[in-house]
């Protein structure tokens, strides 16, 4: 039996990166049965913000359900809170 790869995502990229997951899967097992293999594939909610501060412009994003923040170069590290 061999894996079988994501094919109905909308993203090209993710489906052909499936593919080359299960192939080299597959041949670094050659020898061995596969008895269960899956692959999950999540959406997380990403927004970027682009801002200007101190004649500055720069972005972060908020990303996941739980409305986390990357923020590559924060410019202050005292007195803000992003709701």
């Amino acid at each position: 039996m061999t894996g079988f790869p994501i094919n109905h995502a909308s993203d090209t990229a993710v489906c052909n990166a499936s593919n080359e997951l299960v192939g080299k899967h597959n041949s670094a097992f050659a020898n061995e049965r596969i008895l269960k293999q899956r692959q999950c594939l999540r959406v997380v909610p990403i927004g970027q913000v682009k801002y200007e501060w101190k004649g500055k412009v720069d972005e972060f994003f908020v990303y996941g359900y739980e409305h986390k923040v990357y923020f590559k170069d924060y410019p202050q590290k005292c007195c803000c809170t992003i709701l």
